[in-house]
């Protein structure tokens, strides 16, 4: 599609390890859309992670290794690109919020320091036009007194505000795409609706993309216009939010949506117990055969044990990868 600004075929990810080559990504396939605000969601060790680590050339070389596919961005190929060529996409035009921040910033240079490097390395600014810019994006991001505050080092904040750090670090020079891993992982509410309505509005007014990988679905309503449901390395489900969340059709997307809390209880079922889903996510060293669903499935049959379904689309935009729909 002319609009599409990242384009996902096949893409696979294995990791050689001493038990076995673990199976973290099997061919997925998907599309971001210029102005998109997609949300990536499952339970943690589906890969949704990897994913976005596979594209930006981040996965560590051994263990990890993307064994095929293609992520073509603008055009290019990232998974061909060399590092030269690749570092001056990471951080310009594809910016990425990583989860753990403590070891995402280097402990020995001040956050300013950090904030300030990429602009002057892809902005073309000096030191002090730099350490300027970290400031008001402190500032934007929440953290008080931020022209102080560049001066600190990591270990010097709390766990929220180095999470707040790595936002505006990924939002310095403005990317094409962001990448937001549990971006609200450390936050409190309050902070997690403005860190989240600071996130929607740079993509609006820049008309950026933006990729949200999360597994608190109320989180993920509130951003994103089309959600992808990942599991065992595969997406599930694929369709816009307001579709997924009136009618999800894979029992796995059923299963996440049956055992969400709900305050009030639902205004049908106002004394519902939660719904968990049996079981645990398949050993990654040790995938079932066909469906890799199907051992936790109350909907399964002997083809989901024997036949990997494929990804086939019902309605405009709405794909799903199950027997029951194909």
């Amino acid at each position: 599609m002319a609009d599409t600004i990242l384009d996902i075929r096949g893409l696979t990810t294995r990791f050689a390890t001493p038990r076995g080559v673990a199976k973290a990504l099997d061919t997925v396939n998907l599309a971001v859309r210029q102005g998109d605000a997609l949300a990536i969601v499952g339970e943690s060790g589906c890969g949704k992670t990897v994913l976005a680590l596979s594209i930006l050339g981040l996965i560590p070389n051994p263990p990890g290794r993307v064994t095929g596919g293609n992520a073509f961005f603008q055009g290019r190929d990232l998974l061909q690109l060399s590092d030269a060529e690749l570092q001056r996409v990471r951080g310009n035009k594809i910016s990425m919020i990583f989860q753990e921040p403590m070891t995402a910033l280097n402990p020995v240079f001040r956050i300013g320091r950090q904030i300030a490097e990429p602009l002057m390395l892809h902005q073309g600014m000096d030191e002090a036009q730099a350490l300027e810019r970290a400031a008001e994006l402190l500032d934007q991001v929440g953290i008080p007194q931020a022209k102080t505050r560049i001066r600190a080092f990591p270990h010097e904040l709390s766990g929220g505000m180095r999470q707040r750090v790595m936002i505006a670090m990924a939002l310095a020079c403005e990317p094409d795409l962001l990448f937001a891993d549990e971006p609200t992982t450390a936050l409190d509410v309050t902070i997690q609706a403005q860190i989240m309505r600071m996130l929607a509005e740079q993509r609006e007014q820049t008309q950026a993309s933006g990729v949200l990988i999360s597994h608190d679905l109320a989180l993920v309503a509130g951003y994103s216009n089309r959600v992808a449901v990942m599991y065992a390395g595969r997406i599930v489900e694929e369709a816009t939010t307001k579709e997924l969340y009136k009618t999800p059709l894979h029992p796995y997307t059923i299963g996440l949506f049956r055992s969400l809390p709900r305050a009030n209880g639902h205004q049908d079922h106002p004394h519902r117990k939660l719904v968990p889903i049996p079981g645990a996510v398949p050993d990654i060293f040790n995938r079932p055969g066909g469906c890799p669903f199907h051992p936790r499935c109350d909907k399964s049959f002997t083809r989901c044990q024997k036949e990997k379904p494929p990804l086939v689309e019902l309605d405009k935009g709405h794909r799903v990868r199950c027997w029951l729909h194909n």
